[in-house]
């Protein structure tokens, strides 16, 4: 059941990633911040199950996993201090 949520963080992070290509930046944010919610659950992971025998015990977690949550990190922070221009702002660029 948790490894099942595991993969539901990718499904988030790519929602992210078409959102953010929309310019959809709240909802981006939102995605990123469910993404590392869970990825931050493989803590708990002690075996990865890959088929129906039994599972395959986590000693620990190695630098892809970290990679992995700084792609998260690396959107939401990317997301944050992207600015996207309001189709309502107007500037005074009128020719003097």
């Amino acid at each position: 059941m948790l490894n099942a949520r595991l993969r539901c963080a990718n499904a988030a992070y790519f929602a992210g990633l078409l959102f953010a290509s929309l310019k959809q930046r709240a909802v981006s944010m939102a995605c990123c911040v469910i993404a590392l919610g869970l990825g931050s659950l493989s803590y708990w992971v002690r075996a990865w199950y890959f088929n129906e025998a039994g599972g395959t015990p986590v000693a620990n977690l190695g630098p892809a996993y970290y990679f992995w949550m700084a792609s998260f990190a690396a959107l939401l922070v990317g997301m944050a201090c992207l600015r996207i221009p309001s189709k309502h702002n107007t500037v005074d660029s009128e020719p003097a």
